[in-house]
């Protein structure tokens, strides 16, 4: 970089040196130059407390600050993100080289308001985004190692903070107390410092972290670290904090004393924040703002003068190194190990100072800046003005500027102003507008790092003003500096003596956009340029608009060829050398002397141009010239030269060779001729005027032959033709003229067609095509198209054989297509077209039919039917059952349940799906890809009475979804469950004046001694109104059907309390009493009653007050006026149970978590174990008194949803069935197994129903009324609550009910797996009653048994047999 700036200067001294009225000195106005303002909270101002939490207000805020910061003529500002271990930015995280940085620093106060809180707007990509709208670099201002001060002496572990970020780091502080004098001269303690100790590894880790996120997650420009580091006052013995890490230090051979060991510590962190900025982003300053004096670290080979006593102005500093033995900071190491771009050294005095003047100390740091290659800017502190703002104190701080700028040793100085608030306000305001008057007049650049080697960005290009915008075409990660010079001043003239480009007082803009807004008064008179300004500072190749003037003159070409006077050809290749590098040339060419007028002009970049000179006079004297163009020069203009264009010549005519005089032409003819010439350029002409001065056919050619279709032109007709020859500055050749007889076509005959016969349908795709011919042709084109005028669509295949094969496979099946034959022949002959046939393609093959084996047809089933048909090894086999012929009303399709056991297929559909009674219809669907589909017969099914139900006024219907078979949680490779959709229906179609919103419960029950009229019944609770007057009612459905039964209206006796609504569930009891219970408010009565199935009278058998809302109950026992059983219930975070002896009430109550409102409850293998359901918890286990839940089915699926849970054990297994709920589908419930009621976590998600889920009315997470409940038929008198029941039923129903939308039934069944492949004779004489069939899906089938093969299982024994 340095290398190319030396290069650059010495071209510009060259280019000053000839023009020669230019003073190479140096610039007037600095065109680098370090201009910031420090941003920060602590003192005050930005941002204002008002703000804070107001992201509008600090947004506007940021805005406001640069506008001014812009307008005073600053370019950059340091902004406070880091002030007490804490962040004004919001990304906390970024990824570099495979490692990832987290800060786990809180969100700051200042920020937010409250320390830790969020704050939606980043206040630091906020300042990046609008300071690099306005050209401003954004400095990211950190406390390395700060994290507290608070007042009074505190000891290490203190934390005056609340956050869990704070409380995890408090212990890694170094401490340090700060003392003071009362007025009675008396020292105290008056607050403590607290630091991170630049010892701890977690120290480095974390501020390393600060550095990775903050270069890497934002486009920031540079990092600066204020200078706390050790807190001043602590001890070199061992009451310091960090005194054991230096004994470690030691003990590990260490040598230093703890001040240099201290030292040494920071150093390093130094380096590290160093090395990880450039190691992310190379061009990110990273810079030190140290104590003003530091002299103590320099070493003799530094060649340093000595600070104290160093004179500048006639002003002497005594200043004293502070800071190296008392926060143990050494600045000079850092420029010289060059771990720094640049010291921002807090020089915060005045020149009157006794001691610490601004001009030497300023003076002194430029020596040392211009030793180690580094830069140094001159921090200033300007709040003094807070006590005089007024010019007075003005102009010292331009006497600062000035300083700086005089003693700068590198070009590039510096001032940052500490702090805003005295610049911009609050606290006061004026200076902004001081500086830019006096010494900020011109824009300039933040000044070069050139230590780095940066890539070359090159020239800025496609430079263009439009009304007030100039754009250009934009550089990757590039700023851009822009200048508007006078039209009268060029480039040379403009330049800078001190840096690349143009001097500071032609900067306009400096923008990281692509364009730029000039200023009216700078547009008209003006040319503009723009230079690629990169991310170090560099300055490069400027672009600039086309009215740029140029500069100098550039050096003239010098002509070759032709000499001069010299008679060249009729194309010639013009030649001169170039001393100068042009862009480009003119040649010019004229037959003025002068170039006056009639001048030629040919631009090239070459120093040679060929020119045609055919268009140019002959038997003349030309004169030519060149002019040579150069960026930024005068164009050069070489001497003039003359040369001579003689007459021209005619040239030789070609020889015709073919066809012979006379001859007769073909259809297709070939005209030959030979140039001596070689010209290569002709004019072939065919006329019936052997004078060609009419009906003259003209072809232009660059071959010596061509060929022309006779057919086109009239028969029998003799016609002429002859060749003209042409070259340019050449007068035309004309060769002989032949005659030619054009005698016309003949006719061929057509072909005679054979095969496919008229109407033949072909057998195969290859379909083969024959034809005789008796004339002598060449060739012919078979043509098939679906029409018979050939046209659009026609396929065509031509051979010189009399049969052609076509595969017609992609023409459609069994569809009639025309074809016919057309026969050529070379020569004069027209082609030949054969009559047309047609053909019909093939059939489309299909699958075969399956064979339909068991049932037969007719048959009456009274249980589980395996349906047996032929196996084809077709793609997809699906069975439909419909209760027509038409199967207009399918009731079952599956597909996925076949067994295959060639040659047969066997699927197994479970008897409740169709029903106990009923006709119904099956077949059997195939299909394979590439084939048809193929249906089998259809046969009829018989089941039970073969009557089908009278379900009223609905029609039942079925989900056609297979539900996979699955392994329950925790089950063996032997058992697997099946679920299936036995029939899903609106929930209500027939129930006045009931409010279907309002229904809370449900119930199934099984019939008992007919007292249901022999059917099981599904109860679902109802109620006219939420209010305790309300009707009340169970709406009731046949389990196995899903019809609706007649709907008991609920009466109750006297003792009955029916506020705050008389029902709200409804469930059995272990007596399988239907019982009723209203839902009391807080501090109400709860009240249970048994409903008499046969007149709906309810009669109160519990009435209890109750301190919490019940919603729901659940009963363990029968509820009777004799024996004992139980009532639960909870909500909130109560949890309420009632024993009832012998009429003798007991209650308690325990704490549980949160569950909400709406509470569910459920008895688990007796009295003392439970699990809940509310709006505010997924299902909960609890022991009775014991408040810490012992399980949740957190991965259930359920969602806060109360409105439905169950639990129930099968076949061994527990299960669990939640409601869920979908927001684009309705209601859902989850079918989980494994239920663990010990411990938290365990179970398995295997179903959710309604596959499309159900309705359409919306319910969400808190939903009461979707409840859920079984019925398990086979283990009745087991209940539903004895989880722990292995011998619990092999076949449960699940019922679903969603308040209206809809009600539905699944069956889910045990089928068995086995290993078994060896296949015995079945002998049913070895049958007893222990002998249970399966069919091959493992699902258990009862005799008799259609043909087939089956498990057999006895005991543990366990065959494989065939019927």
């Amino acid at each position: 970089m340095n290398l190319m700036k030396k290069l650059m200067a010495m071209v510009m001294a060259a280019a000053l040196s000839a023009i020669g009225s230019i003073d190479a000195t140096a610039d007037t106005n600095p065109k680098q130059e370090f201009r910031a303002a420090w941003f920060t909270p602590i003192n005050g101002g930005w941002p204002i407390s008002g703000n804070r939490g107001n992201t509008t207000a600090l947004k506007n805020e940021i805005i406001n600050m640069l506008n001014k910061v812009k307008s005073a003529g600053l370019n950059a500002v340091c902004v406070h993100v880091r002030p007490m271990a804490d962040r004004l930015y919001n990304t906390n995280s970024y990824t570099h080289n495979g490692t990832k940085y987290v800060v786990y620093e809180p969100v700051s106060q200042y920020a937010s308001g409250t320390r830790g809180t969020p704050c939606s707007l980043d206040l630091l990509q906020t300042w990046i985004e609008e300071g690099h709208k306005r050209g401003i670099e954004v400095h990211a201002w950190v406390n390395p190692l700060r994290w507290c001060t608070p007042s009074g002496a505190q000891s290490k572990g203190y934390n005056p903070y609340s956050t869990s970020l704070d409380a995890s780091i408090k212990d890694w502080m170094i401490t340090a107390y700060q003392y003071a004098t009362d007025s009675n001269g008396k020292k105290y303690v008056a607050n403590t410092k607290f630091v991170f100790n630049p010892a701890s590894g977690k120290t480095q880790a974390r501020l390393k972290a600060v550095c990775a996120v903050l270069t890497g997650a934002y486009d920031i420009d540079g990092i600066v670290f204020d200078d706390y580091f050790y807190p001043d006052g602590i001890a070199e013995d061992s009451s310091a904090d960090d005194w054991s890490d230096y004994q470690s230090y030691k003990n590990s051979g260490g040598t230093m004393s703890i001040g240099d060991w201290r030292r040494d510590n920071v150093n390093k962190l130094m380096e590290m924040s160093y090395n990880i900025i450039h190691d992310i982003k190379p061009y990110v300053r990273f810079g030190i703002a140290p104590a003003g004096a530091a002299y103590n670290g320099v070493k003799e080979s530094d060649g340093l003068p000595a600070l104290y006593g160093h004179t500048y102005e006639g002003l002497v500093c005594k200043a004293s190194d502070w800071q190296y033995g008392t926060i143990y900071a050494d600045p000079i190491a850092w420029i010289r190990s060059k771990h720094v771009d640049y010291l921002a050294p807090q020089l915060y005095w005045t020149n009157s100072h006794s001691t610490n003047a601004y001009g030497p100390m300023i003076d002194w740091y430029s020596i040392a800046a211009k030793k180690f290659g580094r830069h140094i800017f001159g921090a200033l502190s300007i709040t003094f003005i807070e006590k005089a703002n007024n010019s007075t104190s003005y102009d010292e701080i331009i006497r600062q500027v000035n300083q700086t700028r005089a003693t700068t040793r590198d070009n590039a100085p510096g001032e940052m102003f500490y702090s805003s608030r005295s610049m911009f306000g609050p606290t006061c305001s004026g200076l902004d507008s001081y500086v830019k008057q006096k010494v900020y007049q011109y824009p300039a650049s933040v000044p070069a790092m050139t230590w780095y080697n940066a890539p070359d960005l090159g020239k800025v290009t496609n430079v263009k003003l439009s009304g007030t915008t100039l754009s250009w075409t934009a550089k990757s990660n590039s700023r851009y500096i822009v200048y508007a010079v006078p039209l009268g001043t060029n480039a040379v003239q403009a330049a800078s003596t001190d840096h690349n480009g143009l001097r500071a007082e032609y900067i306009v803009d400096i923008t990281y956009s692509n364009s730029a807004t000039i200023p009216s008064g700078k547009t008209s008179g003006y040319w503009h340029g723009v230079a690629a300004l990169d991310r170090y500072g560099n300055e490069w190749a400027m672009g600039a608009t086309s009215n740029m003037p140029p500069s100098e003159t550039v050096k003239a070409a010098t002509l070759t060829a032709p000499a001069a006077g010299a008679k060249v050809s009729i194309g010639y290749t013009f030649k001169w050398n170039d001393p100068a590098s042009a862009n480009s040339f003119d040649l010019q060419i004229s037959k003025d002397k002068t170039f006056a007028s009639g001048v030629s002009t040919y631009n090239v970049k070459t120093t040679s141009c060929y020119v045609d000179l055919t268009t140019l006079s002959t038997s003349s004297t030309y004169y030519w010239r060149v002019i040579s163009h150069k960026d930024a020069y005068i164009d050069g203009t070489s001497e003039v030269r003359s040369f001579y264009i003689p007459a021209p010549e005619t040239l030789t005519a070609v020889t015709l060779t073919s066809p012979a005089n006379g001859a007769r032409a073909a259809t297709s003819q070939t005209y030959i001729w030979n140039d001596p010439m070689g010209v290569n350029s002709y004019e072939f002409q065919i006329s019936t005027d052997k004078n060609f001065g009419s009906n003259v056919t003209k072809y232009t050619t660059t071959a010596t032959s061509h060929t022309i279709d006779m057919t086109a032109l009239n028969p029998n007709v003799n016609y002429y033709w002859r060749v003209i020859s042409r070259k340019k500055g050449y007068l035309d050749g004309y060769s002989e003229i032949r005659t030619i007889y054009n005698p016309g076509p003949e006719q061929l005959t057509p072909v005679t067609l054979l095969s496919p016969a008229i109407g033949e349908q072909a057998t195969t795709d290859n379909v083969t095509f024959v034809w005789t011919d008796d004339m002598a042709t060449d060739s012919y084109t078979l043509q098939i198209c679906g029409n018979t005028d050939f046209g659009t669509g026609t396929k065509e295949y031509n051979t010189d054989a009399k049969s052609y094969t076509v595969n017609t496979s992609g023409l459609n099946y069994s569809t009639p297509y025309y074809w016919r034959v057309i026969n050529h022949r070379n020569g004069y002959y027209k082609d030949g077209i054969s009559a047309v046939r047609t053909f019909i393609t093939k059939e489309e093959p299909s699958c075969v039919k399956p064979r339909l084996d068991w049932p037969e047809d007719g048959a009456t089933l009274y249980d589980d039917i395996v349906f047996v048909c032929s196996d084809n090894n077709d793609d997809k086999a699906v069975l439909e059952i419909a209760t027509d012929l038409n199967f207009s009303n399918i009731v079952f399709s599956g597909s996925t349940g076949w067994y295959k056991e060639y040659p047969c297929l066997q699927y197994t559909v479970p008897a409740e799906v169709l029903g106990e009674n009923g006709t119904f219809y099956w077949r059997v669907r195939v299909s394979t890809a590439g084939l048809k589909d193929a249906v089998s017969d259809v046969r009829k099914l018989i089941m039970g009475n073969g009557v089908n139900p009278d379900y009223g006024n609905y029609s039942p219907r079925r989900e056609m979804v297979e539900y996979p078979t699955v392994t329950p949680y925790n089950g063996n490779n032997t058992t697997q469950m099946t679920l299936t959709n036995l029939w899903i229906r609106n929930a209500s179609n027939n129930n006045p004046g009931l409010s279907e919103t309002l229904s809370r419960g449900m119930v199934a029950r099984a019939d008992k001694n007919g007292d249901q009229g022999g059917k099981d019944v599904v109860y679902v609770s109802a109620r006219s109104a939420q209010s305790s007057s309300a009707s009340s009612s169970l709406i009731r459905f046949d389990a196995a059907t899903g019809q609706q039964l007649a709907t008991l209206n609920l009466t109750f006796d006297g003792s009955y309390v029916t506020s705050f609504v008389p029902t709200n569930d409804v469930l059995i009891d272990g007596g399988k009493q239907v019982l009723v219970h209203n839902m009391p408010l807080a501090n109400g009565t709860l009240t249970i009653g048994v409903v008499n199935l046969a007149n709906s009278r309810v009669t109160t058998l519990f009435s209890q007050k109750s301190a919490v809302r019940v919603d729901h109950i659940d009963v363990y026992g029968t509820v009777s006026n004799s024996g004992t059983y139980y009532v639960l219930t909870a909500n909130g975070t109560t949890a309420t149970r009632w024993k009832v002896t012998n009429g003798s009430v007991s209650k308690q109550t325990m704490t549980i978590g949160n569950i909400g409102a709406a509470g569910r409850v459920k008895f688990v293998n007796g009295p003392n174990r439970f699990y809940v359901d509310g709006t505010a918890c997924v299902p909960t286990l609890y022991d009775w008194g014991n408040s810490t839940a012992k399980a949740t089915l957190s991965n259930s699926g359920a969602a806060n949803v109360c409105g439905g849970f169950t639990i129930f054990n099968h076949d061994g297994i527990s299960y669990a069935v939640v409601a869920t709920h979908s927001s684009d589908q309705g209601s859902k419930w989850t079918i989980c197994s494994g239920i663990d009621f010990t411990s938290s976590g365990s179970l398995s998600q295997h179903w959710v129903v309604p596959n499309s889920g159900m309705g359409t009315t919306a319910h969400s997470s808190g939903d009461f009324s979707m409840p859920v409940c079984v019925l398990q038929r086979d283990s009745y008198e087991d209940g539903v609550h004895t989880l722990s029941n292995t011998a619990s039923a092999d076949n449960t129903t699940i019922y679903v009910y969603s308040s209206g939308n809809g009600i539905a039934a699944y069956s889910m069944t045990r089928r068995i797996v086995t290993g078994v492949e060896d296949i015995s004779t079945d002998n049913d004489d070895a049958d007893d009653e222990s002998t249970e069939y399966y069919n091959l899906q493992g699902i258990r089938v009862h005799q008799p048994l259609a043909p087939g093969i089956y498990i057999r299982r006895q005991g543990n024994t366990v065959t494989k047999v065939t019927r």
